[in-house]
């Protein structure tokens, strides 16, 4: 019996994803597991796995071309009928799927409103698929001409921060802020296990409750205000950067947050596929701190309107009521989409955050 495979819906925005490369020939036979092509998505390579056995009879979408969830992409000969899981649910021979559980707060306790749900299992039955990403293990080998192979998630890194700075004109603005207030609530919290990240998150959702503008997105060159209530932050992982997400980080106190952040860079590291799903955020940061940076100035990430970058804490030699003082600060630099917001704007909610930050 033939059956037709139809494209899951794995995009955050709604966007057409595009057919990479095809890696199971027409005539092949196949098992339900079996990756059967690859897609990019609006941020991330996935592939997009088989759920029956049966022999690919036809590939009806080719690489390169962009094909919207639901469109049917290619014909499987499978041997039985096949149960209409409209009428009673998934078949027998369709496998259990684990519940999306949220977040990019990668975690956890919420999903922002603008992202789609993930398809429930009848969906999934009757699409016959689902996908997850690759692994970067999969790509780690060198070949003979000393070309480094990139992972998935590379690749769609790189086509998306290349379109970030082609498309979206970009402006900086840089500034330094009293880290002592942070490291004497660190202390205070437990010990000094906090994470740094976990301030910064908490000042930046304050900040963007105050400034609305900076949680707008640019399209079809028009302003559209679509917050999420998420702050997300770079996590790197084995080469390949992802971004776990923190939901309504300001009504959070540090120590919440930053269980939420170590939570899910612990299931991104132990290579958890549902925390590698893309959700949409406000406005991403980006910490290199620890790398001893000095200072740097981050890509945005589309389509959001904004990106903070944070360089290391060390003490500094500052001027304090008309004496000279050694001061604990730390730099930090946003990187603004002129589209959506102009430099005036950007500097009030830079010096906002300042200022939430020294509160703590």
């Amino acid at each position: 019996m033939e059956v037709e495979i139809k494209m899951p819906d794995l995009s955050t925005t709604g966007d057409e994803v595009t057919v990479l490369n095809w890696l199971v020939e027409v005539g092949q036979p196949i098992k339900r597991g079996q990756a059967l092509f690859e897609v990019e998505t609006d941020k991330a390579t996935m592939e997009v796995e088989s759920v029956k056995s049966g022999v690919l009879k036809k590939q009806i979408a080719q690489p390169d071309d962009a094909v919207s969830a639901g469109a049917v992409i290619a014909i499987l000969e499978v041997k039985g009928p096949v149960q209409d899981s409209g009428k009673s649910g998934p078949s027998k021979e369709s496998p259990k799927h684990k519940q999306t559980t949220c977040n990019e707060s990668t975690s956890q306790s919420a999903v922002p409103s603008n992202v789609p749900p993930q398809a429930d299992s009848s969906a999934q039955a009757t699409t016959g698929m689902f996908a997850k990403n690759r692994q970067a293990a999969q790509r780690s080998a060198v070949d003979e001409d000393t070309t480094i192979p990139m992972s998935g998630t590379q690749q769609a890194v790189g086509r998306r921060m290349q379109q970030s700075k082609q498309t979206i004109p970009h402006f900086y603005l840089q500034t330094s802020v009293n880290a002592e207030p942070m490291i004497s609530q660190r202390v205070l919290a437990d010990g000094g296990k906090v994470a740094w990240d976990a301030f910064f998150v908490c000042a930046v959702a304050k900040s963007l409750k105050k400034f609305p503008r900076m949680s707008c997105r640019f399209k079809d060159e028009q302003i559209i205000s679509l917050p999420t209530g998420v702050v997300g932050v770079a996590v790197d992982v084995d080469g390949d950067l992802y971004v776990v997400p923190v939901v309504d980080a300001a009504s959070n106190t540090p120590e919440q947050t930053s269980s939420v952040i170590r939570k899910a860079a612990g299931s991104l590291r132990a290579g958890d596929s549902e925390f590698k799903k893309l959700h949409a955020a406000d406005i991403t940061i980006t910490n290199l701190g620890i790398a001893n940076v000095e200072s740097f100035l981050p890509i945005i990430n589309p389509p959001e309107a904004s990106i903070l970058g944070i360089s290391k804490m060390e003490p500094r030699v500052t001027v304090l009521d008309g004496e000279i003082a050694i001061q604990n600060r730390v730099s930090l630099s946003l990187a603004v989409d002129h589209r959506i917001v102009n430099g005036r704007y950007a500097a009030d909610f830079l010096g906002n955050l300042v200022e939430e930050i020294e509160s703590f």
